[in-house]
Parts: C-alpha cells; structure tokens; sequence
C-alpha cells in the first residue's frame, strides 16, 4: 500500500518489521538504491547468492549484471574497496563453479 502511494521510507520501515517477499524486497531496494546504497546491499546479495545457487548459465549472468550494478553503486559512493573484497570473496568461494567464473571474466571483474 505504501509503495502504490509513493510512500517508499514508510514501505521500507513496514517490511523491516513485518518482512516481505523477496520480489517486493527487491523491488524496494531498487527505489533506495541511490539514496541509502549500503543498506540495500544486503538484499542485492541475497538475491545474487540465490541466483549462483541456481547453478546455469542465465542465472550466473543475471548474477554478474547485478554484480556490476553493485559495484557502479559502491564506486558512486567512494566504497570501491568494498565491492573489490566483495568480488574477491565470490570468486574465492565460487571458484568451482567455472561459468560463473566465466560471467565474472566476461564483465572484467
């Protein structure tokens, strides 16, 4: 009800307490993106986790999009550092998994 009245720190606060499904999270953060970029991290890599899981090859380059998206919203804050360990952490945790890798490669990360 609140994103529909343009309302989105209200929507925001009503999903923190009540929670919210992840499409509705995500949407959310897209709308907060630029204004509170650390805090919609979370849900970015929520879903981003989620898609590696999903182990295929659409999946790993929905993943590596968002990634890059990250990365553009963390260097419009001066937090290149942290998309940096952030890229660093995936590649080390998810090296098995060679397409993924491959996305990574393909979008210079």
């Amino acid at each position: 009800m609140f994103l529909w009245e343009g309302k989105v720190a209200d929507a925001w606060a009503e999903a923190k307490n009540g929670g919210c499904s992840n499409d509705l999270w995500l949407e959310l953060a897209k709308k907060r993106e630029k204004t509170h970029t650390l805090e919609i991290l979370p849900i970015y890599k929520k879903r981003i986790a989620h898609l590696i899981d999903q182990k295929n090859k659409p999946s790993y380059h929905e993943a590596s999009v968002m990634i890059v998206h990250i990365g553009k919203l963390l260097s419009s804050i001066g937090e290149d550092s942290n998309f940096k360990d952030y890229v660093a952490e995936l590649k080390l945790e998810h090296k098995p998994k060679r397409n993924f890798i491959e996305e990574l490669s393909k979008k210079k990360l």
